[in-house]
């Protein structure tokens, strides 16, 4: 439909209204009626509709959008069904409605796109509110899960609002998806060190700490020998919740514990060699001493 057609369906959209209301009295009356009982009625509809889809499964991000969805069904049907009592042509308004509907769709496509998205986002649950994710490159507790946006609040109190369409295009990391991690760390030694001494120490402690779990049972093994050391590997499994409070405790009590035991951890080393009887070295040597004679002279 173009403008002229729009503009001439209003108008007579309009003509057609005035009529009725300048012709039938008891008809307006009974309009009304129709509209006040109707707009009671859906809002009896609408408070138990929210009452049923609070009490189901469905997720509570999803209660608004639907409860908007279906008020707004509901007003247009009551609205258009008093039109059709008022014996007004709804044809060309439906018409109307329906192009203005889709420029404002075309208009807002990366909105209604980014809409969409949430819905994707719920539905699924990659996570909930609460959880410590990783996004893209924002990492952060989810703190709001909305049909726009998500909202993260980082370990140094800084609030992110990501777009729903960069979500879901983006790769996720969900730390708090299960309820139990697993901590990996290394430990280098020095070569001259006892590799098995060393391997006890960091059991010990480890088997010590009440944060570690005990089944599976903790790793520790020889994993690399370096340039400049022995690596040691430790794998212990460890509560979600308590993954960060258990890796600065081993840090500290593993790197004590070595220290104490005579067990230090090495530096880095070069080892340079000079062969001063190799000919090209003396031929070179002798040339910069025949330099440096002419510059003295």
């Amino acid at each position: 439909m173009d403008t002229t057609q729009a503009t001439e369906a209003n108008t007579t959209f309009i003509k057609q209204v005035m009529e009725f209301f300048k012709t039938s009295s008891y008809g307006v009356l009974e309009i009304i009626i129709i509209a006040v009982f109707g707009i009671l009625i859906i809002k009896l509809l609408m408070k138990l509709i929210k009452q049923a889809l609070l009490a189901s499964s469905i997720d509570r991000s999803l209660v608004a959008f639907i409860d908007a969805v279906i008020e707004f069904v509901l007003a247009l049907m009551l609205v258009l069904y008093c039109l059709n009592r008022m014996s007004v042509n709804v044809t060309g308004i439906v018409t109307m409605v329906s192009a203005l509907g889709l420029s404002i769709g075309l208009a807002l496509q990366d909105l209604i796109g980014g809409v969409a998205n949430g819905l994707v986002i719920i539905n699924t649950k990659p996570f909930k509110v609460d959880d410590y994710v990783t996004i893209g490159s924002q990492s952060g507790t989810v703190r709001e899960i909305s049909m726009l946006h998500t909202t993260l609040v980082t370990v140094d109190n800084k609030k992110i609002i990501l777009t729903n369409k960069s979500v879901y295009n983006s790769e996720i990391t969900n730390y708090s998806a299960f309820t139990n991690r697993r901590l990996d760390m290394n430990f280098d030694i020095d070569y001259s060190a006892d590799l098995d001494e060393a391997r006890k120490i960091i059991r010990k402690v480890v088997e010590d700490h009440s944060l570690a779990l005990k089944n599976p049972a903790p790793f520790v093994r020889l994993s690399d020998d370096a340039d400049n050391a022995l690596v040691i590997t430790l794998r212990v499994w460890v509560k979600a919740e308590n993954y960060w409070d258990l890796f600065f405790d081993l840090k500290e009590q593993v790197i004590s514990a070595l220290v104490k035991a005579g067990i230090n951890a090495p530096y880095p080393q070069l080892t340079v060699g000079f062969r001063g009887d190799d000919p090209v070295i003396k031929k070179a040597a002798a040339a910069m001493s025949a330099v440096s004679r002419e510059e003295k002279k």
